[in-house]
């Protein structure tokens, strides 16, 4: 097998054949190149089984495409983060994937302490200062940093190793991260704020967060203008994560006293490369290095003997599992089973049967994973806005459905699990239960539900175009529902009556009764997603399905959805109740045309969905997901139905 680096320096050819010799002596060859990995350049991996690529190399879509003909099938990268990967390309080309999730935590934040420090004491002017016999102090006064306010953005690994650093300082020490603060607060003893408030308060401000489209610019105009006048930023993270622009308008402007920069938002064609005998055409950095108050290195916080050592064993281990066949998913290949635009959070009952089939890549959407004797439902979500994710995080922090997972399981974005309607209530509902027993586990569903919507958390998810295709069960018994087709929207948990990127949030299913008086809507498949995993709870019954063949003659997959959604409520006062809350929503007319056209007794597609149902039963069903939202019944409302009076 041939494994080809790209961007590799001695060091990395170094560890990378010291660790194959030692380690992996009959896995591979190497071949290492300097040069970055581009269209240019991608001719060099020809007749590779695998590339190893660094944080500044270019795997878009002509790459990868490239890389494929070339009969490349791995890719390796020596870093954590994805940003310059085409992920849905690469799964749809079938590549493996795989990360360096972690390499020495301490090896950054010790770095970023470094930074701080020599920017404050200035110890980068003295050394040059001296070499000239001149021991002058003027310009050198720096402050103890005992005492002072440090704020930690981002409280992963290296977030937390950087606190416990500045702790022994004797610092007061602020959090900010949209995955809670829990462990910051008990083992650090630190404060966990919003990040408005940490701007407002903290000397030093260190980031330590991943680049996501949440985060890009999270140091702006705006935040720079809420931070503490003097402070000091430090980011040893990823240069995207500062506007650079506007930075310098803040060291002008007194605002910001210190930049300490590990990374830069333009760096890839610049760091680990010699410019020096050249004009650098970058004027934002140039202009940058001319501040005093300004320190730049080139991306060398990793660069310690552990960090290498570790990342060539990692990347090694990768290829080996994938030379061997394993069952290994890699963190890449979790990330990608996500939409690929921003959600925040999904977590109602459609939640734990939907897995959501993309034609083109097959993508997951949901996965189970064991904590302790409960299986969980996870919904992966990226972060728009770090703000908005760090206060429906405060909301739920508390809760115990409730659960954070780390968040270098999935860098760049946001995971979270919610146990409602969860893969343990739906496995426990294909075995032989009574009714009683079934009615109970029903029960335990709607009340989690209730519980959150007495915390005015609340929900808007899916557009209404989704359709349902072979409903069954997995071979494995993990997963209820097989797929959903449709495209995703934005999904937020907002309390009642909030806005969001000066939208209000809408289209909620069990609101609150301020959001009842509204008349606000929920989408049609979300209401019949729920009513799916409710009657599956009871009945295990399989409502419907559609076949590929149906699709494939081009159908009216809208109609479609309708169809089998009026034949499940058959309550066309319910219809004509949403239909006048929708307004001018251009879903009115294909509801009104396909309603009037609709036959029950449709002797092509019968629905027997209310079969062998009781009327108590059918009668709470239709109640909850009454279309007519001034007709629906609020989950806490749902538990006191007469249904539930035996269990």
């Amino acid at each position: 097998m041939k494994l080809t680096l790209f961007s590799a320096k001695s060091y990395d050819t170094h560890y990378f054949n010291q660790t194959l010799q030692s380690l992996h002596p009959d896995l591979t060859t190497i071949t290492a190149h300097p040069f970055a990995l581009t269209a240019s350049t991608v001719s060099l991996a020809r007749s590779s089984d695998a590339i190893c690529v660094f944080v500044n190399d270019t795997l878009d879509a002509t790459v990868l495409h490239a890389l494929h003909s070339y009969g490349v099938r791995a890719i390796l990268l020596r870093c954590a983060g994805f940003n310059n990967i085409d992920l849905p390309v690469a799964e749809a080309l079938g590549f493996f994937v795989a990360n360096v999730p972690s390499y020495s935590p301490e090896a950054v934040a010790e770095f970023a302490v470094a930074l701080i420090q020599t920017l404050n004491r200035k110890t980068h002017r003295a050394y040059n200062r001296v070499r000239e016999g001149n021991f002058n102090l003027e310009g050198f006064l720096g402050q103890t940093l005992a005492g002072k306010t440090v704020g930690v953005v981002g409280l992963g690994r290296i977030g937390m190793a950087f606190a416990r650093i500045m702790k022994g300082f004797g610092c007061v020490l602020l959090g900010a991260d949209p995955f809670g603060g829990e462990e910051f607060e008990k083992e650090i003893g630190g404060s966990y704020v919003g990040l408005e408030d940490l701007l407002a308060q903290s000397d030093v401000v260190s980031l330590h967060c991943p680049l996501t489209e949440g985060t890009r610019h999270l140091i702006n105009a705006e935040s720079l203008s809420k931070l503490k006048k003097g402070a000091m930023v430090v980011n040893t993270s990823r240069g995207g994560l500062i506007h650079t622009r506007d930075a310098v308008q803040a060291l002008k402007d007194g605002r910001l006293g210190g930049l300490a920069l590990d990374v830069y938002e333009e760096e890839g064609d610049l760091f680990y490369n010699d410019h020096s005998a050249e004009i650098i055409h970058d004027d934002t950095l140039m202009r940058l290095m001319t501040f005093p108050n300004v320190l730049v290195c080139g991306h060398q916080a990793f660069f310690t003997r552990e960090a290498l050592s570790e990342i060539a064993q990692v990347s090694l281990d990768n290829l080996e599992d994938w030379a061997k066949k394993r069952s290994f998913v890699s963190t890449a290949q979790q990330a990608q089973r996500q939409p690929p635009q921003f959600t925040l959070i999904n977590i109602l009952a459609n939640l734990a049967v939907i897995i959501k089939l993309n034609k083109f890549f097959r993508k997951k959407y949901l996965r189970h994973v064991s904590a302790g004797d409960k299986r969980f439902i996870l919904k992966y979500i990226h972060a728009v806005n770090f703000e908005d994710l760090q206060d429906i995080n405060n909301r739920l922090r508390n809760n115990a459905s409730h659960v954070r997972l780390p968040q270098d399981i999935i860098p760049d974005k946001s995971m979270f699990v919610f146990e409602y309607f969860t893969g343990h209530l739906l496995h426990l509902a294909q075995q032989d239960l009574s009714l009683q027993t079934r009615k109970r586990l029903l029960k335990e569903g709607l009340r989690a539900i209730a519980e959150m919507h007495d915390k005015d958390i609340v929900h808007t998810d899916i557009k209404p175009d989704n359709f349902f295709v072979n409903w069954k069960h997995s071979d494995d018994g993990n997963t209820i529902g097989k797929v959903q087709l449709g495209d995703l929207e934005d999904a937020v948990y907002m309390p009642p009556g909030s806005y969001m990127l000066g939208k209000q949030a809408g289209n909620w299913m069990w609101r609150s009764p301020e959001a009842h008086a509204r008349g606000q809507v929920n989408k049609p498949s979300d209401i019949f997603s729920f009513a799916l995993v409710c009657i599956y709870v009871v009945h295990k019954r399989v409502i419907f399905a559609v076949s590929d063949d149906e699709l494939d003659e081009g159908i009216d997959r809208l109609a479609i959805v309708i169809e089998r959604q009026i034949s499940y409520f058959a309550d066309k006062d319910g219809f004509h109740g949403f239909l006048e809350c929708l307004d001018d929503n251009p879903w009115a007319d294909v509801f009104n045309i396909t309603l009037n056209g609709f036959n029950q007794e449709n002797p092509v597609r019968p629905f027997l969905l209310w079969k062998g149902v009781d009327d108590d039963f059918k009668s709470l069903i239709c109640a909850m997901t009454n279309f007519d939202p001034r007709r629906r019944l609020t989950a806490r409302e749902a538990l006191a139905h007469k249904w539930f009076d035996d269990a």
